[in-house]
C-alpha cells in the first residue's frame, strides 16, 4: 500500500490502528449524516472524487474549497487512486467467483 504523508511530514500508512478509512477521512453520524468527509471539514470525499473525475484542475477545486490546501487535496486524490486500483483488482475476481459458483 502507498504511504500517505501526514501534516507532520512523517510517512505513515493511511490507515491507523486498524481503522477502515484513511486517517484523513472520517465518518461521524453528526456530520452530514455520516457521509465520509475530509477530516476536520464538512467536505464530502465523494464531491472531490467527482470533481477529479470531471477533470477539474486542482486550482479550481482549491478555489471551490478554500479550506483545503494543495497537500491535503493531493492526499485525498491519492487515496481515491488507491481505492480505484484495489476495486479494479477485486471486482473481476468477484465476478469470476460468482460465475464459478453458478456452474
Amino acid at each position: 500500500m502507498v504511504a500517505i504523508f501526514k501534516e507532520s511530514h512523517e510517512i505513515n500508512d493511511p490507515y491507523e490502528n486498524g481503522e477502515t478509512m484513511p486517517c484523513i477521512i472520517e465518518s461521524n453520524p453528526t456530520v452530514l449524516g455520516g457521509t465520509p468527509v475530509i477530516k476536520g471539514t464538512r467536505i464530502p470525499v465523494e464531491s472531490i472524487f467527482e470533481l477529479v473525475a470531471l477533470n477539474m484542475p486542482a486550482k479550481e477545486i482549491l478555489r471551490e474549497y478554500p479550506e483545503l490546501d494543495g497537500k491535503l487535496l493531493d492526499e485525498v486524490i491519492e487515496i481515491g487512486m488507491i481505492a480505484r486500483q484495489e476495486l479494479s483488482r477485486v471486482i473481476p475476481l468477484r465476478k469470476k467467483a460468482v460465475a464459478l459458483a453458478q456452474h
